[in-house]
């Protein structure tokens, strides 16, 4: 799983991993992807999400995932954020001291210009 979570989510007891409970997130469970909505919202998806790029925009009011080797969108959350929000990263379960899709956090590539490259 992969995306943002809100600074004053519940980390005792039951987690609800919605945006109701402060999560908004892809997920990757046996071979199918799904946005992490109440119920959940499956992903049809050409191909491995081998890589994801998340986006909060706070004053458009939403987090985007897409995929940055096609340029694809994969999926929005539309909703208000009023606090402090935190990226979110679950690798995945261990299966017998292996992850077999084990979760990689690569930086982003910005490209950056100045006045003298134009």
């Amino acid at each position: 799983m992969v995306g943002v979570v809100k600074e004053s989510i519940d980390r005792k007891g039951h987690i609800s991993g919605c945006p109701e409970g402060g999560f908004w997130m892809i997920s990757y469970s046996e071979g199918k992807y799904s946005a992490m909505t109440r119920p959940s919202t499956p992903l049809h998806l050409e191909g491995d999400l081998t890589r994801v790029r998340v986006q909060l925009d706070c004053e458009a009011g939403e987090v985007a995932f897409s995929n940055p080797v096609t340029m694809k969108p994969v999926y929005t959350f539309p909703d208000c954020f009023t606090e402090k929000m935190y990226p979110f990263f679950c690798p995945g379960v261990n299966i017998n001291g292996s992850n077999p899709k084990p979760l990689k956090i690569c930086p982003a590539k910005v490209a950056v210009w100045n006045s003298a490259t134009w």
